[in-house]
């Protein structure tokens, strides 16, 4: 009985210190770590550049002119073409959806001449031999009798973006008639003067879906 109780005392005494060793090292490391954290953040604090606050007024009163700028100036996206660098940002064209872009700042003096004179011929039914090349002549007669056949009278026309393909240059044209429009590819060829090559009708979906009733 008397091992008994010795051995239990002194598995007391034993637990006992081993729970306060713990705890006082619990709290030494509390101490430490928090010792570090208000250092480390007090380092990066330090290193920080902090930027002055805007002044209020300035986000909510309205700013009625400018030096030099009359009052009357209106502003809006387009201002940017008052300051004269313009030529620094590219310029935007419009487009007709189902139809190009409306640039044809890709064709060269020549190819535009061509291609206006073409188109003008078409309209006003003159001659447009000329804007041929020689060995392509039977493309403008098929042409030419796809217009009488459907009776078409244009009015106008339109020009597109034209795509370079290499050794041929793809313009699309857009007829206008007094109720309506005809899409068209016109062919150029650089090789040959940029004469025409070939002369192609784009089917409208609305045409298409009458051949098929």
């Amino acid at each position: 009985m008397k091992k008994t109780s010795i051995f239990l005392n002194i598995l007391l005494v034993s637990t006992a210190s081993f729970l306060f060793s713990c705890s006082v090292g619990i709290e030494a490391y509390q101490d430490y770590t928090d010792v570090t954290l208000r250092q480390t953040i007090g380092q990066i604090a330090q290193r920080t550049y902090w930027t002055h606050d805007i002044d209020g007024s300035i986000l909510s009163s309205k700013i009625i002119g400018a030096d030099g700028v009359s009052q009357t100036f209106s502003a809006d996206p387009t201002s940017i073409f008052a300051s004269g660098a313009e030529s620094l940002y590219p310029p935007i064209y419009p487009d007709i959806e189902g139809f190009a872009v409306l640039n044809t700042s890709g064709l060269s003096e020549s190819a535009a001449a061509n291609l206006n004179g073409f188109c003008n011929a078409i309209v006003e039914k003159r001659s447009a031999d000329s804007f041929m090349d020689r060995d392509s002549i039977y493309s403008l007669v098929i042409f030419n009798y796809d217009i009488n056949r459907e009776g078409k009278r244009f009015t106008s026309f339109i020009l597109g973006e034209p795509s370079n393909n290499g050794p041929i240059i793809q313009c699309p044209v857009r007829f206008l008639e007094k109720d309506g429009f005809q899409d068209a590819f016109v062919y150029l060829s650089p090789d040959r003067s940029y004469k025409i090559i070939s002369l192609e009708f784009v089917a409208r979906e609305k045409d298409s879906e009458d051949g098929q009733s």
